[in-house]
């Protein structure tokens, strides 16, 4: 089996899930595959509020 190799590793964020959901989509049409499952965190810099990230990589 052929190791697949990384060539490039991005964080997707969106406001809410719906905004994820589309940056996600625009991403995979583009090449790149989700890694692991979706995060929140929130920004105490920026305003508090919750933000929805998504790890992409493509090979």
């Amino acid at each position: 089996m052929e190791k697949l190799k990384i060539e490039q590793y991005i964080i997707a964020e969106g406001e809410n899930i719906t905004a994820l959901e589309s940056t996600v989509s625009k991403l995979i049409s583009q090449g790149f595959f989700p890694q692991g499952g979706i995060s929140t965190n929130t920004f105490p810099s920026l305003d508090s509020s919750a933000r929805f990230i998504q790890a992409m990589i493509k090979y």
